[in-house]
């Protein structure tokens, strides 16, 4: 017989108890409150002196515990105390102890289940398994028996956030969820969760703890899960978000803080680029500040790297800790070195050169001193002699290296030497083959673009007897064909402009050539797509060879930077071309559709330490080979949506596949490339006529959905077209594909995959008015699948807004009929409810609004007669109340709390009339959803 979920939930609990967890029954938050109560009473005793805290005090205990959202609580945790005037004021003020985070002895563990809370929707909510520390819930568990999802626990989490976890559950630092067989966890933190930070838990080695058992008895293990809460999360300040760590990043900074602390060699982490070194590197610095056997601990950076997009991470998490700072000069960091306020220092590499070169009088306290230096890309051009000054001064200097692209024998440094020669050795990996297997970066598809196919050229490889190749590369007539075969296919590839692109030269040259034929080309086409340059002119840099070269580079980028002003209505200049390289960085980074990049043209800028997870393709006209080709494709693979972007896309104008092999075999460490590399297209077209002919055998037609018995039914049919689209999007990542012309070769037309995607989103937003045991409500329905943001409800009411009521009465009509097919051809969800409304209001009421009219005026007043219609129709066919609708709605509106109290009181009998109580409530929620044209 399968195990029930009941049979998990103990065996789970009997292994916590074989760690020495105590159990305790706990079944209310009252029963949980007053457990802690007891527990801070005992804990603090000595200085109680007998008097246990009073209502009085522990109610105002309580008030400073949790009054804050879970970002501010986890502070509070963190704060270990709390100070308390006692009831009698002539007592001494109380400093309470309520966690220890550098001792796991000194707190007490504990678990509990099935502690019963009433949420604010009134309904009670059953917590699977909580995990206790001094009394405190610190860790959430919920369970599915196996078989079952386990997303469905994820979204059970969710559902909990939203209505339950209040009072001491805001302490809940982890949520952990497993169906027996696959077991995650990830942190808690305020807004919106996403399971894109469900981790898995491993162990040193990158193996992952899926079975409950393993995981318990890993993760869960006192002492682990001490560190992890006392030292492995990340205050996000700028953000106000809560981060735990992964495993990988836990264990590199184990390790080298271990190695710091036992040994005096060196060291370095090889954790692929893309997977959060930053985060690592700045954990590991801040811990070690604390040792006292370490006198400073000296984060630094290359002059390159100290853009704004690292300041501004460096920035937000030392919020949490006092002793960490930048500097703004050489002075400034002599003067911090000096001193002791600041014991972790962020500067670069050419600043601390010049410090020990220039100043070494003001620093020789320091000089046989222990100093660690972390730096956070280990290789650049420079570092090799600067390294060397740097050790000539420091007499016990230890350094750490972080790289995502070590230096092996095949691809040394400038200097010849490899990563091992530098830092001795490594203390921890976490190669590419982990990060894409973990989903922490994305695969790559790559396709090989013959340029000698498209315009007559030669051989797409460089060396080529006889033949100036240069010549050939640099000729208008392939830049042209390049060119074009980019605009071609460039909005398929971005799904219409909802991500955006690099395009990578061999030198400014050639980027200024492409530049110009790209505003060519675009003059003489109705695309909207905006086309960018940067680049460095300084000799010796993207590509400049000589001084003249440099001058005309120069010159080139104050016309680029002009025609960039009039497009974006900027003031920039090349007198300051870092507000500009910031400027640029962050239009690629946020993508705003009005202000966006579709295109950036780099040389070698940008290519290492930029990440912006709307990035999605590369195209490449550059010989690149390495670290240089891993660097550049990574810039593509940060995840965003896995539905949307399922992989960073390549495409190579040179011949790069030998090249491109050789790079992921060294820095995945694996004779195959297969598990980089997303499979041909022929074989997922096989997946995908798959998916349509079960689809198809079970809902033969559309209207067939409608027909469907039950909802087991429903189940079926959501989980065969889920399938489908998320295949459908992974088929759009492809060239060759065009779901237009998809009929005749797959048997399903564009049509077809809308007409059931409407039948998907009916399934989904009707859900909404089910009584409340729905087993639709544990499916994951991934609408993101379905939806394609940029026509959403705020795009249409920002259009309906620009209709011109004075315009001839043709314009009128051909703007109404745009916007309509708008409309009908987006899958927002959200759109989808008032669409209907939306179309009624353009087709009815525009015609008739004089130009003197404010149309978003006009098309509030709409929608609110609309659903006072919509209500006092179901107030008489369900015998409710108005005004108990109303208010229902009232309070939903503006609180965000399904409140029935209206309702109970409007119907009466709230026992016997539960039912016609929860649907009315739904039928309120719903109508706020459906009318309320902000929402």
């Amino acid at each position: 017989m399968a195990e029930s979920e009941a049979q998990l939930e103990e065996r789970f609990i009997g292994y916590l108890e074989k760690l020495n967890y105590k159990r305790v029954e706990l079944r209310s938050l009252d029963e949980m409150i007053a457990h802690f109560r007891a527990i801070l009473n005992q804990r603090n005793a000595d200085k109680l002196n007998g008097k246990l805290l009073t209502d009085g005090e522990f109610s105002r205990i309580m008030s400073k515990l949790t009054s804050g959202n879970a970002y501010a609580t986890a502070h509070i945790l963190r704060d270990q105390t709390l100070t308390i005037q006692r009831d009698d004021t002539n007592e001494p003020t109380l400093y309470l102890n309520y966690f220890d985070t550098k001792n796991a002895n000194n707190n007490v563990y504990e678990v509990t289940n099935q502690v019963t809370v009433m949420g604010v929707n009134e309904h009670e909510n059953r917590y699977d398994v909580t995990i206790l520390v001094n009394g405190l819930p610190l860790v959430q568990v919920e369970l599915k028996k196996r078989g079952v999802e386990n997303h469905q626990a994820f979204n059970q989490i969710g559902r909990y956030r939203q209505v339950s976890y209040q009072n001491l559950f805001r302490f809940i630092q982890i949520f952990v969820i497993s169906n027996g067989v696959n077991s995650q966890y990830m942190s808690n933190t305020d807004g919106k969760i996403s399971a894109d930070f469900l981790f898995n838990w491993t162990d040193e080695g990158n193996h992952r703890f899926n079975e409950i058992q393993d995981f318990t008895n890993s993760f869960l293990e006192i002492n682990r899960l001490h560190s992890m809460i006392s030292k492995y999360f990340i205050f996000d300040e700028r953000k106000k978000v809560l981060m735990v760590m992964r495993p990988y990043q836990v264990y590199a900074t184990e390790a080298l803080v271990n190695h710091a602390l036992t040994t005096n060699e060196n060291g370095y982490i090889w954790h692929t680029t893309g997977s959060g070194k930053t985060v690592t590197s700045f954990k590991a610095a801040t811990l070690l500040a604390q040792e006292e056997s370490i006198e400073k601990v000296i984060f630094m950076l290359d002059r390159a790297d100290l853009n704004k997009q690292t300041t501004d991470n460096f920035t937000a998490f030392s919020e949490e800790l006092d002793l960490l700072s930048g500097t703004e000069s050489t002075y400034d960091l002599v003067r911090q070195l000096k001193g002791q306020e600041t014991q972790v220092v962020i500067t670069t590499i050419q600043k601390m050169n010049y410090a020990v070169t220039r100043h070494e009088a003001g620093l020789a306290a320091l000089k046989d001193k222990k100093v660690v230096f972390i730096v956070d890309e280990a290789h650049r051009t420079t570092f090799g002699e600067q390294q060397k000054a740097i050790n000539g001064f420091f007499s016990k200097a230890q350094w750490f290296g972080f790289t995502g692209t070590p230096r092996f024998k095949q691809n040394p440094a400038g200097d010849g030497r490899t990563t091992d020669d530098i830092f001795t050795t490594m203390l921890h990996s976490y190669l590419i083959t982990d990060a894409i297997r973990d989903k922490n970066v994305l695969g790559f598809q790559i396709d090989y673009m013959s340029t000698l196919k498209m315009a007559n050229a030669v051989d797409d490889g460089e060396k080529v007897v006889g033949i100036d190749t240069q010549e050939v590369y640099e000729s208008e007539e392939r830049i042209a064909t390049v060119t074009k075969n980019i605009l071609g296919q460039h909005l398929q590839r971005t799904r219409n402009g909802k991500f955006n692109a690099f395009l990578t030269v061999k030198d400014t040259k050639l980027a200024v050539a492409y530049y110009d034929e790209f505003n060519k080309q675009l003059a003489d086409s109705k695309k909207d797509i905006k086309v960018a340059t940067i680049f460095t002119w300084a000799a010796n840099e993207d590509g400049n060879e000589d001084e003249s070269t440099q001058s005309h580079s120069q010159l080139q980028m104050d016309r680029i930077i002009d025609n960039y002003n009039k497009t974006y209505h900027t003031q920039h200049s090349t007198n300051e071309f870092r507000k500009y390289a910031e400027d640029v960085q962050n239009r690629v980074e946020k993508n705003d559709p009005l202000n966006r990049i579709d295109i950036l043209i780099v040389v070698n800028m940008m290519l290492t330490g930029f990440d912006s997870k709307t990035l999605n393709t590369l195209y490449v006209d550059k010989n690149l080979e390495y670290h240089n080709l891993i660097q550049a494709y990574s810039r593509t693979n940060r995840v965003y949506d896995m539905n949307l972007k399922p992989f960073g896309q390549i495409v190579a104008y040179r011949k790069l596949k030998e090249q491109t092999d050789e790079a992921l075999e060294l820095f995945g460490a694996t004779n195959s490339v297969g598990a980089f590399l997303q499979p041909p297209f022929n074989d997922i077209k096989t997946d995908y006529q798959k998916a349509i002919d079960e689809l198809l055998e079970y809902v033969g037609t559309p209207q067939m959905v409608d027909d469907l018995p039950d909802e087991e039914a429903q189940s079926k049919f959501i989980k065969l077209f889920r399938t489908l689209a998320r295949v459908e999007r992974k088929m759009e990542g492809y060239a060759e594909f065009d779901l237009a012309k998809s009929g005749s070769e797959f048997g399903f037309t564009e049509q077809d995959m809308n007409d059931y995607r409407s039948k998907y989103l009916d399934i989904y937003i009707g859900r909404g008015v089910h009584d409340k045991a729905s087993i639709l409500d544990e499916i994951d329905f991934e609408i993101d699948l379905i939806e394609e943001n940029t026509i959403n409800t705020r795009y249409i009411k920002g259009l309906i807004g620009q209709l011109d009521l004075a315009a001839p009465e043709d314009e009128r009509r051909k703007a109404v009929k745009e916007l309509i097919d708008g409309i009908k051809s987006s899958n927002d969800a959200n759109l989808f409810l008032k669409r209907d409304l939306l179309i009624s209001f353009l087709e009815n009421e525009v015609p008739s609004l004089s130009s003197d009219i404010k149309i978003e005026d006009a098309l509030l007043d709409f929608f609110e007669e609309q659903e006072k219609i919509a209500v006092q129709t179901y107030s008489k066919e369900n015998d409710v109340p108005e005004s108990a609708i109303n208010e229902t709605i009232s309070e939903y509106k503006f609180t965000g709390r399904e409140k029935k109290e209206s309702l109970k009181k409007g119907i009466g009998a709230p026992l016997k009339n539960k039912r016609k109580i929860e649907s009315a409530l739904k039928f309120a929620i719903q109508t706020v959803k459906k009318f309320t044209i902000g929402v």
